[in-house]
């Protein structure tokens, strides 16, 4: 697109060739077009071709990826993936032979899309992608029973030590041995390390580490090494050579750290140690092995003769590869929470000598300027505390942007305060009665100001520390003055607003060096803008709320009970030293009483475990205690567990058993109110108090009060069951400080993953969100049966939390709170009955407010079901063929299963299944974490050690899979109390066993919403 045309070089200063540079610049950054033609005659991209190529790259992905090479030549060979596309094949074993340089080449790798078909590129994507950063923080590797954490230091589970070397060479590139459970390692048991003696050949970067589990049951394939149709890959992790501490061609012992494995029963573990360069090709790794017999070839074990050859040689007769199997040392809880203490301390004093930069607290952004020539040589900035800024808020500086006139050589701000309404409210700041919070002067050159400069400059001054009364008038001066203290032109910001009250339009000005004030409270079409700040710290309000900024940080803080008070201590730090912060403080009782008699009737039980939701006839009250149960009839008492079951704690009750009649029954029993307390700490004054809750039945965990302006919350408290939950360490994003790593890692991770959706969402494309897994995502209500459910989304059954049947049907709420969840009428006859309740809606809704949308959410989740393959369930292949059907491209599956199926061995393998199904139709999937059960719960699966389990199970399938994942036990775990602001009663709260309630929705929503950018 060029006028003149001269042809010049490059460097030419003709003036044409500039006119024409000018028009072909601003073609190529303006202009509609892809591309644009410059001066010399070359096509190029224009910015909007390169942010439409862009666009297209976030909706593809940059990867298309396949479970199979079988899979992915068949697509190649059928058109249906474009040139240059790069292509992934995870987990496939086999090899085959490249088109373009006649190779053998592995089946698993990073491929490219050219002319003569898939090119391999590199080495399997699983290592690089799903488990490079498989070095776990502590969290992860809780141990189910004791709660310990593992460390670096390993024992023996089975020993064999090296007799002799394999050499390294190109003949023996990979080595696998087996591991048999019942034999090598008992049921139950966890190992996540192997000791080998190694020798490692020239060029070799990493050591590829993959875990197979085979059935027992399978004796024809014992001479086979891993990767055969019934073996399941459980993990793949990269381990760099540096990490390990090996020389090259010297042999040497080393632990080789694995994934975590959970030994199951009828199960062996193949365990693959394999050599590559930095480009992801095989060498050859010297072996330590030993003399031995009596062993299975598996046992013995397999070596590949051959790199990356798809077949395996066994170890000869009468040898074995020599490899201890070890687990690594626990850390007990004692010395874990020293060791915590230890990192908290010191991040506490990393805050502490690092001062934060002022953040704004309280503005009114300025949307106009005034120039130097009609500037003021003062000025008065009118602000209301209570009314523009919260009473409360802690305030040390405040922010101004300014333009001041040349000679100016200092600039000096001063706040006043003054009573609302008072007898001088219309005289200028500084009048008889006014009070002086603060002053500030300092030169221009040390606020960064040019004097004359055409530009605002943004101008932090620094004030006293002191917090915004109510019914209090501030004002803000601002001069600009020369060496001899004479005033001089300066300019700030001002915003047009209307519709507000009289004393928000207060200001002042001096129009001349020895002006008096002009009185500017009858303008009331604009305002000076304002920004008053604090250089505090952010702090986590809970979710649903806004962070906020507090002068002090809690570098350590400890409650306990010490009868019927609370004794507080901990440490405030803020920059440049620390606050010892302590306090006794006594909790107001709790209500509580005594009933005769009530009359109620007992039914069977809803299903054989004591749950909530079984023991369907409740009292009154809740918290009992002293609890006796008479026949109504005969006034004879009953015996528990024979004549009745009970849930004390929840004040609920059945007949034993699933079947029989109804008895009218009498109960007498004392009870509590329950409720939470809130304590706080208020930087401004050092002091700690406590905020007194709302008492309630059973639906206290709705009911945790919010910390005030200016406060910061250190506990709350469950009063009834006296249970101090700590909430200092609570981070702004929504977990406890120590995760931070753990959240950050996964959220990189996610939004890696998830970056066709993101994709999507950028473009405006029509998104799918497809939640498919059991009752926490169904939401399902009314009278529904499963075969109406099984092959349809968003049935008039879907969505109906609050109908018959629903999850907050008989729920432990009040009305009040169920009054908060919305019905809707959704056009499918059913009426007004419909919810948009729980965390998928909260990730629509954080989608929507992003983005605009539009977001469509299809609901294939089915309440009472598993990740079985069996009918209704998560592999049913009726159920999954139509959800599968629903979604395309870049939309988004939430795999949610594991609530009842908790401690099973058979989820990670369903799971892998089921987001391979939605993978091979290009949508993106994530796996959510399970919900820990109510402490109250008495279901015999219901436990801490079987959530835990399954929590496992879901995560390693998710990074087998290359799925998102989402981490629950980031707000249930022990390891991070307080994480969710509640106790353990209210856990799962909505039907106190293992659905959430309203308030955990929100925080998992949050979590489930964190990667949408």
């Amino acid at each position: 697109m060029t006028r003149y045309n001269t042809g010049n070089p490059v460097g030419s200063s003709s003036p044409l060739d500039l006119y024409d540079n000018a028009e072909n610049l601003d073609a190529s950054i303006n202009g509609p077009g892809r591309t644009w033609q410059d001066r010399l005659g070359q096509t190029r991209k224009s910015w909007n071709g390169i942010e439409a190529d862009f666009q297209q790259f976030l909706i593809d992905g940059s990867t298309v990826e396949f479970p199979t090479w079988a899979a992915a030549s068949a697509a190649a060979t059928a058109g249906q993936i474009p040139l240059n596309r790069q292509v992934a094949v995870v987990g496939d074993g086999g090899s085959h032979v490249d088109p373009v340089s006649g190779l053998t080449v592995s089946n698993s790798g990073r491929f490219i899309m050219v002319a003569p078909g898939l090119q391999w590129r590199s080495a399997d994507v699983i290592s690089q992608k799903a488990n490079r950063s498989e070095v776990r923080p502590a969290i992860m590797q809780v141990d189910p029973l004791t709660d310990a954490v593992r460390s670096g230091a390993y024992t023996d589970l089975v020993t064999r030590s090296p007799t002799a070397l394999v050499a390294a060479s190109v003949g023996y590139s990979s080595w696998t041995q087996a591991f048999d459970v019942g034999t090598d390692v008992v049921a139950g048991a966890s190992f996540d390390g192997i000791r080998a003696q190694l020798q490692l050949s020239a060029g070799t970067k990493y050591l590829s580490i993959s875990v197979w589990r085979r059935s027992l049951a399978v004796t024809a394939q014992d001479r086979a090494g891993p990767g055969l149709e019934g073996d399941a890959l459980i993990s793949r992790k990269a381990v760099q050579v540096a990490d390990l501490g090996l020389t090259v061609g010297l042999a040497a012992q080393v632990w080789v750290p694995i994934p975590v494995v959970i030994a199951e029963e009828g199960y062996t573990y193949l365990i693959t140690i394999d050599a590559r360069n930095a480009s992801g090709l095989s060498l050859g790794l010297g072996m330590g092995y030993l003399s031995t017999t009596g062993l299975s070839q598996r046992r013995m074990g397999y070596y590949r003769s051959t790199p990356d050859a798809g077949f395996w040689s066994n170890m000869g007769a009468g040898s074995a590869i020599a490899w201890n199997l070890g687990a690594a040392a626990l850390i007990r809880s004692a010395e874990l929470d020293a060791r915590s203490r230890a990192l908290e301390a010191f991040e506490a004093a990393i805050n502490q000598v690092i001062p934060r930069a002022p953040q704004s607290v309280a503005r009114l952004v300025g949307e106009s300027e005034f120039s130097l020539p009609a500037g003021r040589y003062t000025w008065a900035i009118g602000i209301v505390g209570g009314l523009d800024v919260p009473a409360g808020t802690e305030v040390d500086g405040a922010t101004v942007p300014l333009i001041v006139d040349n000679g100016t050589t200092k600039i000096v701000a001063s706040l006043y305060s003054r009573p609302r309404g008072a007898a001088w409210q219309d005289q200028p700041p500084g009048f008889t009665g006014d009070v002086l919070v603060g002053t500030h002067e300092a030169s221009v050159d040390s606020l960064g100001v040019v004097p004359g400069a055409p530009s605002m400059t943004p101008v932090n001054f620094p004030l006293p520390r002191f917090a915004i009364a109510t019914a209090t008038m501030y004002y803000l001066v601002i001069e600009a003055l020369d060496a001899a203290g004479t005033r001089l032109l300066s300019a700030i910001t001002y915003r047009s607003v209307s519709g507000l009250v009289a004393d928000q339009y207060r200001k002042f000005w001096r129009s001349g060096p020895t002006s008096s004030w002009s009185n500017g409270a009858t303008s009331t079409t604009y305002r000076f803008a304002y920004d008053f700040t604090l250089t505090g710290y952010q702090i986590d309000q809970g979710a649903g709320t806004e962070d906020v900024w507090v002068g002090d940080v809690i570098a350590e803080a400890s409650a306990k009970w010490q009868g019927n008070s609370i004794v507080i201590k901990g440490k405030a730090g803020r920059g440049g030293g620390t606050r010892v912060i302590e306090a006794s403080l006594t909790l107001a009782p709790l209500t509580g009483g005594s009933v005769a008699d009530e009359a109620i009737t007992l039914r069977p039980a809803g299903g054989t475990a004591k749950t909530w939701s079984y023991l369907r006839d409740r009292v009154a009250h809740a918290a009992l205690s002293e609890v006796v149960v008479k026949d109504a009839g005969s006034g004879g008492g009953l015996a528990p567990e024979t004549d009745y079951w009970s849930i004390p704690a929840l004040g609920a009750f059945s007949l034993p058993g699933t079947t029989g009649g109804e008895r009218a029954v009498l109960v007498s029993y004392a009870w509590k109110a329950r409720r939470y307390d809130l304590i706080v700490y208020t930087p401004l004054t050092g002091a700690i108090s406590v905020i007194t809750g709302t008492e309630r039945v059973r639906d206290a965990s709705e009911f945790v009060p919010v910390a005030g302006v200016g406060q910061l919350p250190l506990f709350a408290v469950d009063v009834q069951a006296r249970i101090i939950v700590p909430l200092w360490d609570n981070a702004p994003e929504g977990v406890k400080r120590r995760s931070l790593a753990e959240a950050q890692a996964e959220l990189s991770r996610n939004q890696r993953i998830l970056r066709p959706v993101l994709g999507k969402l950028r473009k405006g494309l029509g998104l799918v969100v497809l939640p498919y897994g059991d009752s926490n995502f169904a939401q399902m209500g009314g009278p529904y049966s499963l075969a109406a459910v099984r092959s349809t989304a968003n049935t008039q059954f879907h969505d109906r939390t609050k109908d018959v049947n629903g999850l907050l049907a008989t729920p432990p709420y009040g009305a009040d709170v169920l009054a908060t969840v919305q019905t809707y009428d959704n056009g499918d006859g059913a009426g007004a009955v419909h919810t948009r309740f729980g965390m998928v809606w909260e990730l629509i809704r954080a989608m929507e407010a992003a983005y605009g949308g539009p977001v469509t959410m299809r609901n294939r989740s089915i309440p009472g079901t598993t990740s079985a393959n069996s009918t209704y369930q998560g592999q049913d292949s009726v159920r999954l063929g139509a959800a599968v059907a629903d979604v395309t491209v870049g939309d988004l599956v939430i795999i949610g299963f594991g609530q009842n199926e908790l401690g099973q061995a058979t989820t990670r393998a369903n799971v892998i299944a089921i987001c391979q199904a939605f993978q091979a139709a290009g949508a993106a999937v994530l796996v959510m974490g399970c919900f820990r059960p109510n402490a109250n719960d008495l279901h015999t699966s219901h436990t801490n050690g079987n959530w835990r389990y399954t929590q496992r199970a879901l995560r390693e399938a998710a990074y087998a899979c290359g799925a998102a994942y989402v981490s629950t036990e980031l707000l249930y775990d022990d390891a991070v109390p307080g994480a969710l602001g509640l106790s353990a009663n209210d856990f799962s709260a909505a039907t106190l066993d293992v659905h959430p309630g309203p308030r955990e929705h929100r925080y998992l929503g949050a979590r489930l919403a964190s990667w949408v950018d």
